[in-house]
């Protein structure tokens, strides 16, 4: 088996094929996510071929990230996926872990996500984004009001920006409006609901039922759009919410975790790393 660094070396179309059999997003997402939101110009990607057929592949896409009061450039990976065959034999911890050593050459910062991180048991990740689950309680909930459908992706993306210096973050990703606007459309291509007001936004996944981004200015205005959706609505959140509007149903659940190294001397350090691609 031989290691592959460019895509157009086994052929995009094999490349979306395994990474399709690994995971459930409508084709436009994938049509998107590979022609437009993936940049061989600043993301990596790897495979593993075995007599040139692929049996792996592995995202590393590139992050902004203000760490330490420095702006630094980190990766998340992204689209990890075995073929079915070639499962059980090692072969993504074994592969992963010299792809991690390769990014280290570019950044200190690699991050991943998972649904399940017995996946990643054997690779030396901590945790760096936990998140509290919370609900607007049932008396709370608003009256409904019209929202604009038009989304404004630079507006979306300063509330985010303000929110995060009005909550004191002091590590977090932070994306330019062009790049903000990118992952936002991904997110409507996976059937996500993005809802916005003058001070605040979301973004909702009606599968999940659960909130899995937001960011505010005005707490009222960001209960009037939780107020649209279901009773039930899962809110992910990385601050405390007010306890007279919203009650905790899990605590500490992890989000994200990032490959340990030297570069991180602190235990408890946390970096508001919520980005799914």
């Amino acid at each position: 088996m031989k290691i592959i660094s460019d895509i157009n070396s086994i052929g995009i179309q094999k490349v979306m094929d395994l990474y399709q059999s690994s995971f459930d997003d409508p084709p436009s997402f994938c049509n998107a996510f590979f022609n437009s939101y993936f940049n061989p110009k600043k993301d990596f990607y790897f495979g593993v071929v075995d007599n040139n057929y692929l049996v792996m592949n592995c995202f590393f896409l590139e992050k902004r990230v203000r760490f330490n009061n420095q702006n630094l450039k980190g990766y998340l990976i992204y689209g990890v996926s075995v073929d079915p065959n070639y499962q059980h034999q090692k072969i993504m911890t074994t592969n992963l872990l010299k792809f991690i050593n390769q990014m280290q050459l570019n950044s200190q910062l690699i991050f991943i996500q998972a649904n399940d991180w017995n996946i990643y048991k054997h690779i030396d990740f901590k945790s760096c984004f936990e998140i509290n689950y919370y609900a607007l309680k049932k008396d709370q909930f608003l009256k409904p009001i019209e929202v604009d459908h038009k989304i404004n992706y630079d507006k979306i993306n300063w509330i985010y920006n303000q929110f995060i210096k009005v909550n004191k973050i002091k590590n977090f990703y932070y994306k330019t409006s062009k790049e903000n606007k990118k992952y936002l459309k991904l997110h409507q291509l996976v059937n996500a609901k993005i809802m916005c007001l003058n001070n605040s936004y979301l973004i909702y996944w009606e599968d999940e039922k659960e909130i899995i981004e937001y960011a505010y200015l005005n707490l009222k205005d960001f209960i009037y759009l939780v107020s649209l959706l279901p009773l039930d609505t899962k809110i992910r959140s990385y601050i405390e919410l007010d306890k007279r509007f919203f009650k905790s149903t899990q605590k500490n659940a992890i989000i994200t975790k990032v490959y340990n190294s030297k570069f991180l001397n602190n235990e408890n350090q946390s970096i508001f790393s919520n980005d799914i691609w």
